[in-house]
Order: C-alpha cells, then structure tokens, then sequence
C-alpha cells in the first residue's frame, strides 16, 4: 500500500470526519490522489483501489463508486486541489502548467525544490505550558470576541460530533484553558477550525460546523504528510523539520504552525491582511495561489484541506504518546499582500517557463512570416478552427451537419464549397446508435447516385467515426477526458500521430455538454476554454451544432440568432446559420411543382444559409430546400432570392416604430422650445439658453429633458430638427434664436 496512509483495520460507511463525507469514499479519494501525485498510472491506480476497497472498506463501495474515486482523483493535475486544477492548462503530458490565481497569474515559481536547506534557520519553539500553547494559538489565528470550535472527541482516529463553541477571550484564564485539554482524547488528540464559525450548523442541517457556518475567511490551512510508511522514529522527526524548513523558505505568512502529534506539521496560514473582510471566491483564489506555491515547492498540500471550516491540530492537546505542539507564531511575510507581491518578483527570477508564448516584433514575422492554417472548407472554415452551425427546431441541423461531415470525409462539395479531404469524429448526443446510423446511410447512398460522385461507402467507412452518446450525456469538462483519450487511441490503433489525426470533431447539440448557464457568458466562456483544450491536444477544427431560441429567427442578425449568451456566435472563427424563409402562396405553389419528384411532404421547406467568417472576405447567403436527406442548393428560377427570412418583416416593422417615435419626440421638442422662446420675448425677458429651457414645459411627449440634453440640441448636428442657434453676447450670456 502507499506510504502516504497508513492501512486502517478498516474504514466504515458511517465515519464522518465533521464535514459530511463518508469514510469509504474519503479514504479511496484520498488515496488515488496520492497515487496520482506520485505518477503512477491511472490503470494500475485502478486496480490498486479496487483492491483496497475489497480490503478494508467495510462494507466495499460497488466497484462503480470505487471507480468514480480514482476518476475524480486522475482528471486533476498530482497534488492540485481540483480548485487549482480547473484553473490549470495542461502540458504536454497532460500535467498542470499554469495557475490562475489572486496577484500572480503565472505559473507557481519553483523556488526551493531541489535546493539543499540545511541552512535554514529554523525557529525555536516557544517554551510554554500546554495551556499557554493552546491561548497563543488562539491569539494568533482569532480575533478577540470569535468563537472557534473546538472538538475533542473522536471515533477511531477521526474527528466526531459537533464539538464545543469556545469564546476566543475565554482561553485568557490558564484553568479554562487547562479544563479545555483536559476533555481532549488522549489516543487521537483535539482539533480546532483553522476560521472562526458561529456555531449555527444545525440550521444547515449538518452535524458539525461546516463552511456555512465561517463567519470570517482568514486563515488556510497547508499540510504535507511524508511517505511516512518506512520511516523509524528519527527519520519522521527529520522528515517534519524538512516541512518546517520549506514552509520557512517560503515565506508563507503563518499565523501559526503546529506539529500535529504524528507524521505532519500544520501551518496555518494568513491570507487576510489587517483591514480586509474576504469574500469566498477571494478566498479560495488565495488559497489556490498557496497551495500552488507549495505543490511546486516540494510541499505537496493534502487536496482535502481545502475548505474553509478545516480542522487543523489543537497545540497544547496530548494525542497518544505525543503531544500536538505549537512550533511557531508569526513567521513569514507581514502580510499576503507583501509574500504575493515577493512571490510575483522572484518568480521571473527562478527559471520557471512561462505558460505561453511570448510576444515577438512584426519585423520577426515580416523575416519568417506564419503560415495561414490550410483550408478545411473553402470560404468558410480553416483546419484547426472552431465553427458553429446554428438552426431553428426541426431545421434539419443534424442532417445538414452529417452531410458536412460526409463531405469532408470525401474531400467532396459542401453546398457548393469544396473540402479537404479527412476524418471526422462525430459526437451525437440525441439520437439512437440505430438512428444516427440510418441517417449516415441514407446521407451516402442519395450522394452515391449522382454522376462521377467518389465511393461515399468505401470513404465513409474509412473516415468517418460516429460515436453515439445519448446515454452518457455529461458536461463537456467531465468528457474532455475520455475524448482526448479515444482520440489518441484511434490514432495510435493506425500508427499514426494524434496532432491532426481528425480533420473534424462535431458536437451535436451543444446544449447536451454545457457546463452551466447558457446565458452567461462565463459559464459560456469556461465551456469553449475546454473546447479549445480539446482541439489544442488534437489539433483539430471544431463544429459546434447550436439551437435558436424560442420566436421569429429572422429579427436577428445571423450572429445574434444562436440561443444564450451572445458570446457564445462571437467566439467562434466561423457560423453557419440556418433559418426558415416566409413562402407566401405564390412561392409555395412554385416551389411544390419543381421539388415534387423528392421526398418534400405535403409542403415544400426552404431555407437560407448565412455565413459570418473571420478568415475569409466573406460568405455569400445561399438558399437551400429540404430534399430528404440532404438540403439542395436552390436553383434561380425557385425565385427564392425573392424571399424573406420568417420574422424579418417584425424587425423591420420594429425599426419602423422606432424611427417614427424619435421623429415625433424631435417635434416636440422643436415645438415646445418655439413657444418657450415666443413666451420670453413676449414677456420682454432676454431668451438666454437657461431662460428658455426654465420657460419650456417639458414631458409629453418630449420625455423628461435636463439642462445638459438641452444644451447638445443646438449642436450643427441636430440641425435638420432642432432649428435654433444660440449666440454669444455682451455680459458673457448666450442668446436663443430661431433659424429661418
């Protein structure tokens, strides 16, 4: 087993450790993450789980669950919290390269790891008693007048029940602080939160405190346990000063550090400077730029301290033969602001590689200009580059993208593009295996029977991958995994190399794979930062099927039609959008008779295909009808061209109404600045701008107006409308005239 736990005589479904997880799956967690810290591979991971699961686990989880643990370990980079690892890229091995993270949005530095530190001084514990210990820990973690919890009973070496709410002043008096060690248990010791709590955890319907719970986010807690397994005693007592001597070389500003009465040391860490209040997130993008710093300084955090209502190691408690020690207070940087900023300096000091290029000069470029990515579709798509392929319901999107893609597959033309030919991995997330494999059928053998068209059976065969999904539906981050790694494995099954092995990769619908919000853009934008993780680590273009919102399509722009956040059409190189066209009876009649040999219903369907591209002058709108199983290019005498977008005519009525309710307003206002200059002169006033604005009634139907709109009326711009001038005078006044 890994040295990293010792073997329990076994782990029950019932533990808890305060915070509501179950044991079994905590201890296999925790587990994998050690294995996956120390590289070993995923599969052996798997089969060392399981193993351990049938071992000690009373009773075993089912295979299923023991399963999940290793995953959840294995999709995050060894020893990253998942925080710090959602916000990581990924090298070329997959493991982490980047931190996002508070001051410093590079990666960590490695500063000390592989350093010899010998050398480092290291500080003199303080010479107290236990209950001096226990109040100076207080002081340096609380505020007068918190309350902590503190919990002194344990189940096994674990910690139990909801403990006691304990009054920071109240560890001043020795004898309390004297009664409060007493309670602790002599075999497992005493925990205490690393932030103060308000002792409301039953409200949240938990049995312990809980992050709910904290009341001020202060305090991270960073513990490293050795590969303690083989260790004697003097070699975990050396092993423990070795984690004081890295937490000293960091600079971490710790409040305290305790030596937890076994195979660690606790450092408890500010990341709240003197006049600040933190929210969570900016909490957690603090802790995650610590635990960064750690990892990549041979500190390697344990990934389950990473919550805020943590227990970490009451100093002052006897835990069997040992006692949980206070080693230090205050050491380190004076505030996170100061060990930020220290750790943004000496970072470009350490020879650590960005996690980008870096910028050239244009004149690099003008010597060995960069090379335009080949053409995957001509006029519209370049390989490597992400589109989208929008459509109403029912627009037949899915059979207009299977026929792109069988295009591509072919190297044939694409409503009058051609393409390059490639593979394509085609990602359904609706239909049936047997559907999806019927509509690819019928796509190929309606192309097949046109003159001089290529073997679409031998090349579909050969290039296409469909890959029915409909029953593992997930958030694309959760598949980005199994994607990348079903994608090399098809590659390498033909000794070929992954980069590029697919010319293609579709998503269909997008819905099915969002991360979140579809509406919000940064749940949108989180969502395509996977998206281009998965074409970076193939080297493939994207297509990306989308759906329109509920209403009339054609009152948008092309770009503005997708469903949800208008990010979402702007992120990508390319758009493809399909909307219905009005056929008034006319159309309708004509376009019947000349389809009437295809498969079109009782009614003949038109469409129109707008383009919007960013690496082409541009994409000419071509109109399609729906020949069953494919869209045909519509000829010039269907006289679509004559036609209008369903909901075209609402926009245009709206943009009506609109410039009529501004001409109206400009009126009103001409009209009611003519009578406040006629009732100034009548009154023998002189018509200063403020005379005329003052006498001027303002409201219906000119809106409310201030001084400052009035004044921009007279601008030369306005003066198709608003026929006044004002012109400077004796007195330094402005005088209101009308223009002839």
């Amino acid at each position: 087993m890994d040295g990293r736990f010792e073997r329990q005589a076994a782990v029950y479904a019932s533990a808890d450790n305060g915070n509501g997880e179950a044991g079994r799956n905590s201890y296999l967690y925790k587990f994998a993450c050690s294995l996956n810290a120390r590289s070993v591979p995923e599969a052996d991971a798997l089969t060392i789980i399981c193993e351990e699961n049938e071992t000690v686990c009373r009773p075993p989880l089912p295979e299923r669950e023991a399963r999940k643990c290793v995953e959840s370990a294995y999709a995050n980079p060894g020893g990253f919290s998942p925080e710090v690892a959602a916000r990581c890229g990924a090298g070329a091995d997959g493991r982490a390269g980047r931190i996002s993270a508070g001051q410093v949005g590079s990666v960590a530095p490695r500063l000390i790891d592989g350093v010899d530190l010998s050398g480092v001084e290291l500080p003199e514990p303080p010479d107290l008693t236990r209950a001096e210990q226990l109040r100076v820990q207080f002081s340096s973690m609380f505020r007068p007048g918190e309350l902590v919890n503190v919990i002194t009973e344990s189940a096994g070496a674990e910690p139990r029940g909801a403990g006691q709410m304990v009054p920071v002043s109240s560890v001043a008096d020795p004898d309390a602080a004297e009664v409060l060690l007493s309670l602790a248990d002599g075999d497992a010791g005493a925990w205490v939160r690393c932030n103060p709590t308000d002792g409301d955890h039953e409200s949240h319907g938990k049995k312990a405190e809980c992050d709910a719970d904290v009341t001020r986010f202060g305090n991270v807690l960073v513990e490293s346990d050795p590969d303690a397994a083989e260790m004697d005693a003097g070699q975990l007592v050396e092993a423990k000063r070795e984690q004081l001597r890295r937490i000293v070389a960091l600079r971490l500003p710790c409040a305290c550090v305790v030596d937890s009465g076994h195979k660690s040391v606790h450092a408890v860490v500010r990341v709240e400077d003197p006049g600040e209040m933190l929210s969570r997130a900016e909490w957690e993008r603090r802790r995650d730029l610590v635990y960064a710093v750690c990892d990549a300084n041979g500190l390697p955090h344990d990934p389950a301290c990473k919550n805020p209502s943590r227990l970490t190691r009451l100093a002052g408690a006897v835990r069997g033969e040992s006692e949980q020690t206070l080693l230090a207070t205050g050491i380190g940087a004076a505030t996170f602001a100061e060990w930020a900023a220290w750790i943004r300096e000496v970072g470009e000091e350490s020879g650590y590689r960005p996690s980008v290029p870096g910028p050239v000069r244009f004149s690099a470029w003008q010597e060995d200009p960069p090379r335009l990515a080949p053409v995957l579709i001509e006029g519209f798509l370049r390989e490597g580059a992400l589109a989208y392929l929008n459509g109403g319901s029912k627009s037949f999107k899915t059979w207009m993208a299977l026929n792109l893609a069988v295009s591509i597959c072919a190297g044939a033309d694409f409503l009058g593009h051609s393409c390059e030919r490639g593979r394509v991995l085609y990602l359904d997330f609706e239909m049936q295996k047997g559907s999806l494999y019927r509509r690819i059928g019928e796509i190929v053998r309606y192309r097949s029977g046109f003159l001089n068209a290529p073997d679409y059976e031998a090349v579909c065969g050969e290039n296409l991958y469909p890959w029915s999904l409909r029953d593992y539906v997930a958030p694309l981050d959760e598949l980005e995994r199994d994607v990348v790694h079903y994608a090399r494995a098809m590659a390498e099954a033909q000794g070929q190399p992954a980069e590029g092995f697919f010319k293609l990769i579709v998503i269909d619908p997008l819905y099915m794979v969002e991360m979140g919000d579809e509406n919000s853009a940064t749940d949108m934008a989180a969502l395509f930062r996977v998206v281009r993780r998965i074409q970076r680590r193939l080297g493939s273009a994207c297509l990306l099927v989308h759906h329109h919102p509920k209403g009339a399509a054609g009152a948008k722009d092309a770009i503005d039609r997708g469903a949800g956040s208008g990010a979402i059409g702007r992120n990508g190189d390319a758009l493809l959008d399909v909307s219905p066209l009005f056929l008034d009876e006319e159309h309708q009649q004509l376009l019947n008779e000349r389809y009437r040999r295809y498969d079109i219903g009782e009614n003949a369907l038109a469409y129109r295909v707008e383009g919007v591209v960013r690496d082409f002058p541009r994409f000419r709108s071509v109109d399609v009808v729906w020949t069953y199983p494919v869209h045909t290019v519509a000829s010039t005498g269907d006289r679509l061209g004559e036609c209008s977008l369903r909901g075209a005519d609402m926009r245009a009525e709206a943009n009506a109404k609109s410039r009529d309710a501004g001409s109206r307003r400009h009126e009103a206002i001409a009209r009611a600045t003519r009578q406040a200059l006629s009732d100034c002169l009548a009154a023998g006033e002189e018509p200063t701008k403020a005379t005329v604005y003052d006498a001027a009634t303002w409201g219906e139907g000119t809106g409310d107006i201030n001084y400052k709109q009035f004044e921009r009326f007279f601008e030369a711009k306005n003066r198709d409308w608003f026929p006044f001038r004002s012109t400077h005078s004796a007195g330094n006044t402005w005088i209101v005239e009308e223009i002839e």
